[in-house]
């Protein structure tokens, strides 16, 4: 199976699926074979069926009509005589359509001679229909009783042997039928067999072909993520033979190992690496080689951090000395801010309990602002309640001064009608002179009424105009009282906001203040700092020896560039240890 195993997967999968194809294809086959056969002899068993239906149907309608013939002969009634004919006519036309139907789909000789006596014994039936309807019951029995009777008896014979007949075929074609099924079903047994072994050793024969040596590299991937790079060493002398095989397991194995081989080079160079030696040159086998360009990169890198690290070290040692210098004159300085910093925190103390002061007058003044205010309101108040007063007398004024119109009015007419009254009685004579006498004192008090009237008018005129003059002061002083409110308010607004402004000014002392302590701790802290990067200063020069030490652990040496992108390795740049060269056959 040598070649099998160096066929490309395609080609083994494609075999595999042609080889049940063609199973498929065979079984298929013989089924539509025997589907064909068995449709032929299916065909066959219902054209024997109708037969034997259609001659089963004749025959009872023959029976029925014999039957029927032979009780004529034991009939006297007119009526019952009739009433047979009438229904042998019925047995007759549906043997007459059974027989047509049965010679439509059989024409042998024994359907011909059954047709030939059924027409016979119709034919004698005629002659004794016609006795029986000339009242000749005699010869019609007579005729009934020969000639028809052994007619009858030859039909019903050929009926037997036809229905006999068309049952024995029925039952060889179904022995037929059952054997060629039997025959068929175990010929496609016996093809499906084969096609599931043939199957089933191609799909074991594939499966080994592919699922081994899959399986296989999927162990050497996984001791590979595992770090254990000896694994070609535990490989048995088979699974090596895979090397030799030309499709893609061939080449996927050849791979594998020539992976392995280079993460042993990778290996090796990081273990010269981590005992110090970045001398060691690092195989870049291509331009697409990233691991081993990014571990050349690695190496360079490191060497310059370690020559970087020991120049360091060397300017830490240099600088140390500066920043104890550094450390004495900034402690001095510290000092010197710490007694700036008290002095400014006095005299912030000062201006803060200046600027409570400039608060608390805020406050007062505000509070005398907000009592005149209301007290402004309430004077608004009782001028809005006076001018409403005033508003109501002149009402009151203007309703009177009707009145005493009205009332002018009333003495006027009163005075016209004393006057009419004198007339009367200076008319009646004699006898109107008391009648006078109560004109004449009328007219006078309506006189007088008038003169009232006329003197209270002008009182209400006078007052008039005097409360139109004091709505006129009324409505100047409220507008006064108004811009007095209205100022008030200015003033406490002004008032308010000086002291929101003492607020905020108060805040921000504190703040300052605030500021100034944490100024002063820092100062503090730098104090203990400086001290601290002295002491410190003098550590960092000894770390700084000790660093020296470690980095001699490495040998640097400049190390080659790596090859361009594209450009292959030259020979200089592969490590002692050459990968292993492994043969494709």
């Amino acid at each position: 199976m040598r070649w099998f195993n160096n066929l490309k997967m395609s080609w083994q999968f494609i075999t595999g699926f042609m080889v049940i194809t063609v199973f498929a294809f065979v079984v298929g086959a013989i089924g539509i074979l025997n589907m064909a056969k068995m449709q032929s002899q299916d065909e066959h068993m219902y054209r024997q069926a109708l037969v034997l239906e259609y001659a089963g149907s004749a025959a009872v309608n023959f029976q029925q009509y014999s039957y029927d013939a032979l009780k004529l002969t034991t009939m006297t009634s007119q009526i019952d005589i009739k009433n047979a004919l009438l229904q042998m006519s019925q047995y007759r036309i549906g043997s007459n359509d059974s027989l047509k139907s049965l010679k439509s789909i059989d024409s042998s000789d024994i359907v011909l001679r059954i047709d030939q006596s059924w027409q016979d014994y119709q034919s004698k039936m005629d002659v004794v229909t016609e006795l029986i309807n000339a009242g000749d019951l005699d010869s019609a029995k007579s005729d009934i009783s020969n000639g028809v009777y052994m007619t009858g008896t030859n039909l019903r014979n050929d009926y037997n042997d036809l229905l006999k007949q068309a049952a024995d075929q029925i039952q060889s074609r179904y022995d037929v039928n059952k054997s060629q099924s039997a025959s068929a079903e175990y010929v496609t047994i016996a093809v499906l067999l084969a096609g599931i072994a043939v199957s089933l050793t191609l799909g074991v024969i594939i499966s080994r072909a592919i699922a081994r040596p899959l399986t296989k590299m999927a162990q050497v991937a996984e001791q590979l993520s595992c770090g254990n790079i000896s694994i070609d060493g535990t490989m048995t002398s088979k699974e090596l033979e895979l090397r030799s095989r030309t499709n893609e397991v061939g080449r996927l194995f050849n791979a594998f190992l020539r992976l392995i081989d280079g993460t042993k080079l990778q290996v090796e160079a990081l273990r010269v690496v981590a005992d110090g030696n970045l001398t060691r040159e690092i195989t870049v086998r291509s331009g697409e080689d990233v691991l081993n360009r990014s571990l050349h990169a690695l190496t360079l890198k490191l060497k310059e951090l370690i020559i970087s690290i020991a120049d360091a070290a060397e300017q830490v040692t240099a600088d140390a000395a500066v920043v104890s210098d550094f450390s004495s004159a900034l402690s001095q300085g510290v000092s010197e801010q710490a007694n700036t910093v008290e002095q400014l925190t006095a005299a912030l103390s000062e201006v803060a309990s200046q600027t409570h002061l400039n608060e608390q007058y805020a406050q007062d003044v505000n509070a005398l602002a907000q009592k005149a205010r209301v007290n402004a309101e309430r004077g608004n108040g009782h001028m809005r309640e006076m001018l409403k007063a005033m508003d109501d007398i002149d009402d009151s004024a203007g309703k009177i001064k009707k009145i005493s119109k009205v009332i002018d009015d009333l003495a006027f007419q009163t005075n016209i009608l004393a006057l009419n009254a004198a007339v009367e009685a200076a008319r009646a004579g004699q006898h109107g002179k008391g009648f006078a006498v109560v004109a004449d004192e009328v007219r006078s008090l309506a006189n007088r009424s008038a003169k009232a009237v006329q003197d209270t008018s002008g009182l209400i005129e006078n007052a008039l105009v005097k409360v139109e003059t004091g709505i006129k002061i009324a409505n100047e002083t409220a507008d006064y009282l108004n811009q007095i409110l209205s100022q008030v308010g200015d003033v406490a607004g002004i008032v308010d906001s000086i002291s929101s402004y003492t607020r905020e000014q108060k805040q921000s002392i504190a703040q300052i203040n605030q500021g100034i302590r944490q100024v002063s701790h820092v100062v503090q802290d730098n104090a203990a700092t400086s001290e601290n990067s002295a002491s410190a200063s003098i550590e960092l020069s000894q770390q700084a020896a000790l660093l020296k030490d470690l980095v001699s652990f490495f040998k640097v040496h400049d190390a080659p560039e790596p090859p361009e992108d594209g450009e292959e390795a030259t020979p200089e740049d592969v490590l002692l240890i050459s990968p292993r060269q492994h043969s494709s056959t």
